[in-house]
């Protein structure tokens, strides 16, 4: 026997309505005992306050459902929006709720929105290395930093900036305990920076505790790869959700060796590599780093020529290269590290923060600006704390809408020296090469760093400093660089040492503030020149032109651009036409892929 009864709710006056019909569906169950069960289909509304702040997915989505079914529900935020919670008939933080129906239910998803301040700050620290400790000290300085900038009058700074780290820690590097109270630990963990003056214990906000009801704060993270490009853009996804701004800024934290590296000796047709890092190198999971390629593709995920992130900073040796800020061109507005090895330390985060102005002003903190004061504050740590050192240091920042205009006048300047040596300056440009500021130690080092500054190369090209006979089209090509390089550069500095004598400024005055790969190729390692342990310098895959051998990472290095077409147009052509010689390559790869 099956009974229905009717009800009915009707719209009036813009409240939420809903007109349906409900059926009790009552069903004998014939039995020797005559027992019968009851069977009250109920109803679920679900509401999002405010009105397209988010969606709420409802699992099985149907008009009506069995008393003791369960349901799921999963809110999702748009925009500058999170979820805050369940309201009505449920109560709770996370944005998965699991319901039973027992009766008819109304519930709200109810979305706040996030404040929007002036900057976001993201650090991405990666201590997963023999650089634990002194990434611990760099983590105290930051706090440090907030901490004097509160105490010295700056107390608008946590209103108008968001520090955000994600930190990952090894075993057997440092045992120091950061939490209070003790206790040393290795997984990954993720910070909002505050003020703080414990030179050892941590005493920010910790993000990844599970307390979903607050701002922000995730599930613990456990172990992650901070060598994986999928770690890098979550992070940086996680930040732009959670800690909007105006202006944006990455910090790579790691090791670092430019475009990318490789030490390494040749054995018959089969090379034997030690691969150096890219940047960001995680021990826990396998030595796995991030290439150039990797944070390019990382960097795609979230920004584009429409929106770029405003800075990414390299607090790493050797990555203010053409190389690198050629490949994130179109994704970064300002690029910010060392030509040259940086000292253990690193950036002095506690100055850099201790006398940042917080404001929403851009007239006073642009992006500029910021990374102008990056380069102040490290050279008055270096000449502060090194004053007698000479150790060479660099620091610049660098405006990368530049860098297609540079290329293009860097290529040309590779035509006009593969010219110049087919007319018996080989030899010449060489030495003009090996004379100039350079940043590796020494002829074995010059294999995996063969990194020049580009400045000091075209400006004894251009001045013929040899006194070698240098084509007048050659050293106008090389004064070309020079031009379009100042106009890159918003702010440099050089400590005396290293072959240079020390400079500070904008590119204008001081004209530098970039370096360029240049291969010694006709230096000989094992039998073998130098290019041949270079393969890497290439815009190909690598890997496929080894046959699949997975020693063979990375390429894909944009500016390592050549079409094969016998006329060098290219720096990476003119590379090629002078130490890829196929006569002397007689394995199946040749000295790299491709050719001039």
């Amino acid at each position: 026997m099956v009974c229905s009864l009717i009800r009915t709710r009707y719209l009036m006056r813009n409240k939420y309505y809903s007109v349906f019909i409900k059926i009790i569906f009552i069903s004998f169950l014939l039995s020797a005992s005559g027992s019968c069960s009851l069977f009250f289909p109920y109803n679920l509304t679900v509401k999002i306050e405010p009105e397209g702040a988010g969606t709420v997915t409802v699992t099985p989505d149907r008009n009506f459902y069995k008393r003791g079914e369960p349901v799921t529900l999963t809110a999702e935020s748009e925009g500058e929006y999170y979820f805050a919670g369940w309201q009505g008939d449920y109560s709770g933080n996370r944005s998965t709720a699991e319901l039973i129906m027992d009766s008819d239910k109304e519930i709200t998803a109810v979305f706040t929105k996030v404040e929007r301040k002036a900057w976001t700050l993201m650090i991405y620290l990666d201590t997963d290395n023999n650089l634990e400790l002194a990434g611990i000290v760099d983590f105290n300085e930051m706090e440090k930093g907030i901490f004097d900038a509160i105490n010295s009058g700056n107390g608008d700074i946590t209103d108008n900036l968001n520090l955000i780290v994600l930190m990952d820690r090894t075993e057997g590097e440092s045992s120091q305990s950061t939490d209070p109270g003790g206790g040393d630990w290795t997984e990954t963990r993720l910070y909002r920076i505050r003020g703080d003056n414990d030179p050892i214990a941590f005493g920010s906000e910790r993000l990844d505790d599970g307390q979903l009801d607050l701002l922000g704060h995730v599930d613990p993270l456990g172990e992650k790869n901070m060598g994986s490009p999928a770690t890098l853009s979550w992070f940086i996804d996680y930040c732009n959700k959670w800690f909007p701004a105006d202006n944006r800024m990455l910090v790579l934290w790691n090791h670092g060796s430019g475009a990318r590296a490789v030490k390494g000796s040749l054995d018959g047709n089969a090379l034997s590599l030690s691969s150096v890092k890219a940047i960001a190198e995680d021990v826990d999971n396998g030595g796995d780093i991030l290439y150039l390629d990797e944070v390019q593709q990382a960097l795609k995920k979230d920004f584009n020529a429409q929106d770029k992130l405003d800075i990414l900073g390299f607090d790493a040796c050797l990555m203010q290269t053409v190389e690198v800020g050629y490949e994130i061109r179109d994704l970064v507005r300002y690029m910010v590290g060392s030509m040259y090895l940086e000292q253990g330390n690193g950036w002095p985060y506690h100055t850099l923060l201790g006398k940042l102005t917080g404001t929403k002003d851009e007239s006073l903190i642009d992006p500029p600006a910021m990374a102008t004061h990056i380069v102040e504050v490290y050279r008055d740590y270096i000449e502060n704390t090194y004053s007698s050192s000479q150790t060479g240091e660099t620091m610049s920042a660098v405006d990368l809408s530049k860098m297609g205009d540079l290329k293009s006048k860097i290529d040309a300047l590779a035509g006009e020296m593969a010219a110049a040596g087919e007319t018996g300056q080989k030899g010449n440009i060489e030495k003009t090469r090996d004379g100039s500021v350079h940043f590796y130690i020494d002829n074995l080092d010059s294999i995996a760093y063969p990194y020049y500054d580009l400045y000091d190369l075209c400006s004894n090209i251009k001045n013929d400093t040899g006194g070698f006979g240098f084509s007048q089209s050659l050293k106008d090509a090389a004064g070309a660089v020079i031009t379009t390089l100042s106009s890159a550069v918003v702010y440099a500095y050089g400590d005396d040492g290293n072959g240079q004598s020390s400079y500070l400024g904008t590119g204008s005055q001081v004209n530098r503030g970039l370096s360029i790969f240049f291969s010694r190729g006709d230096l000989m390692c094992d039998g073998y020149s130098h290019y041949a342990c270079q393969w890497w310098y290439t815009s190909e895959d690598t890997k496929s032109w080894a046959g699949g051998d997975v020693q063979f990472l990375y390429g894909h290095i944009d500016f390592c651009d050549s079409n094969a077409n016998g006329t060098v147009e290219s720096w990476r052509e003119f590379m090629e036409k002078w130490y890829d010689d196929p006569a002397i390559y007689s394995n199946q790869y040749g000295a790299t892929p491709s050719t001039w």
